[in-house]
């Protein structure tokens, strides 16, 4: 089965699904590809994949599934203030974007965090460094260097931070969805009953 997955599902979420799959189907081969979100959308509509996990609301005319909704939450070493926020120094998550594409544009997690500030503040973020890697974000954070947002789901239980999901003044939580991509004319029994067990996995109704 060739399955795709944005990096950050393939880092954080990915080893233990196929753990767990693996255990309840061993006779199957996977061939996993990362990379971001775009990026496995188009070799999905290549037909390069049989399964997709992608982050993001983009157009498929396949099948897909909803997964889950993932927080957008701030870390931080030290306890966090939304009040005297603006005036802490901001290590930016900003993946990679093709900027003549404009839905990606619309799914980025750029977007979904400018809309946040926006609606609190009436000045600029005090950004001292980007990354591209959420990794290399929590390094910096790590060391007391600043805030960052990112995606819940990338925050381990190993992690020492301050954390504070992101919601709007009206309580709305800011998430970002997760899909799984296929399609139907593509099925068979393996791609079948990985997404059973995907549906098991995220208490899926």
């Amino acid at each position: 089965m060739k399955l795709g997955a944005n990096t950050n599902f393939a880092i954080y979420t990915m080893p233990e699904l196929i753990k767990q799959y693996y255990q309840a189907y061993t006779d199957i081969y996977i061939s996993m590809t990362s990379g971001w979100s775009i990026e496995i959308l188009e070799q999905m509509e290549n037909n390069d994949l049989d399964v997709g996990i992608l982050t993001g609301d983009y157009d498929w005319y396949g099948n897909k599934i909803l997964l889950k909704r993932d927080p957008l939450t701030i870390i931080s070493k030290k306890e966090i203030s939304l009040k005297r926020l603006d005036q802490e120094y901001r290590i930016v998550y900003k993946s990679h974007q093709n900027f003549n594409t404009y839905i990606e544009l619309e799914n980025s997690i750029t977007k979904s965090i400018n809309d946040w500030w926006s609606e609190r503040y009436d000045t600029y973020a005090r950004n001292i460094i980007q990354a591209d890697k959420i990794e290399i974000c929590k390094k910096f954070v790590e060391q007391g260097m600043g805030y960052a947002i990112v995606p819940k789901s990338c925050i381990l239980d190993s992690d020492s931070f301050y954390t504070k999901d992101l919601k709007f003044k009206n309580g709305d939580s800011i998430t970002r969805n997760t899909w799984l991509l296929y399609r139907e004319a593509a099925m068979n029994k393996d791609i079948a009953n990985f997404i059973s067990f995907c549906k098991i996995y995220f208490e899926i109704k």
